[in-house]
């Protein structure tokens, strides 16, 4: 990992601890003579402290360090935040430090480079650098600020930003991916209202479910899953509630059916978003927040991007929608 003196430094600060956390994970880093002053401009950190956070910490000037050679086997190189400076030597194979000759072995090598460029505006010199760059494989990730996960603080904003970097490794930022919502992080937040009038969300960031069987767990605890424990024949008795299910209106909980005639190992799970209250919880949002806008968008987008059907071999269970 480099960090060059290109503001940003609490990017690279974050991008330490966040790999410091992942398990068999080695950090080799180099921080430029200016990265250092900008880490102590931009952070409450010493360079000796963020040195600290990585495993093994190289001179900018030591071009005989173990990752100056390609002959030393690594995953690939980050370098956040990236000048401009750098970029370009990058993009020319001026390897006169060890930022650039690290970057310089990464490329030759084969092995994943990623660039977080801190700049604003850019020149067309930029652009272009970025562009020959990007054509030789390398990722350049600029850190732009997200906002659909609602940020509450610069904080939050950092941790997105480095969570998106670590994604070019397969890497997931343990403290960011609390805020998107795994399983055991699906506690509601309640929806609050600015002075505006406009609602945000506070506590922690929830997104929509990706499986079926949390996504019912959800709709049981919202009050939103009617559960039919009596015996029912396929038919008429599902084929009857299939039928109904676009006339039971909006605020309609989901059927689920566990104990059908003839099917024992069978479960039936119907209107699951029925209603614009499931269509929310789906979401990961409040039974009462309206999504009907979001919805029209992710419809569009569906017809403007379809998404090829992913085949898993022997599934775990299965998901049959009808």
């Amino acid at each position: 990992m480099g960090m060059t003196g290109a503001t940003g430094a609490p990017l690279g600060v974050e991008l330490l601890q966040a790999l410091r956390a992942i398990p068999d994970v080695e950090t080799h880093l180099v921080m430029s003579k200016w990265a250092k002053t900008t880490i102590e401009l931009e952070t409450p950190y010493t360079p000796a402290e963020v040195a600290a956070l990585a495993d093994y910490c190289h001179s900018p000037a030591d071009q005989a360090a173990t990752i100056s050679s390609g002959s030393f086997r690594t995953d690939g190189m980050i370098i956040i935040p990236c000048s401009m400076k750098t970029l370009a030597g990058v993009r020319a194979g001026y390897a006169e430090g060890l930022v650039g000759r690290a970057a310089d072995v990464v490329l030759k090598e084969g092995r994943k480079l990623v660039l977080v460029p801190r700049e604003m505006p850019l020149s067309t010199i930029h652009l272009e650098n970025m562009l020959a760059l990007s054509r030789m494989g390398v990722a350049i990730v600029p850190p732009m600020p997200a906002f659909y996960n609602l940020p509450q603080t610069v904080d939050d904003i950092i941790q997105h930003i480095v969570a998106r970097v670590l994604d070019q490794f397969g890497l997931e930022h343990t403290r960011a991916r609390a805020q998107f919502g795994l399983e055991h992080t699906r506690a509601r937040a309640p929806l609050a209202r600015t002075a505006t009038g406009s609602k945000f969300f506070t506590g922690e960031w929830i997104m929509a479910f990706d499986d079926l069987r949390s996504f019912l767990h959800a709709l049981d605890q919202q009050g939103q899953l009617l559960k039919i424990s009596e015996e029912v024949n396929a038919e008429p008795d599902l084929a009857a509630a299939a039928n109904a299910t676009g006339r039971i209106g909006d605020g309609a909980p989901a059927l689920w059916f566990d104990n059908i005639r003839g099917f024992t190992d069978a479960r039936v799970a119907m209107n699951t978003i029925g209603s614009w209250q499931n269509h929310a919880i789906s979401l990961g949002l409040p039974p009462n927040t309206p999504v009907k806008k979001q919805i029209d968008e992710f419809i569009r987008r569906w017809d403007n991007f379809p998404v090829a059907p992913e085949r898993r071999a022997n599934p775990g269970w299965a998901e049959n929608t009808v």
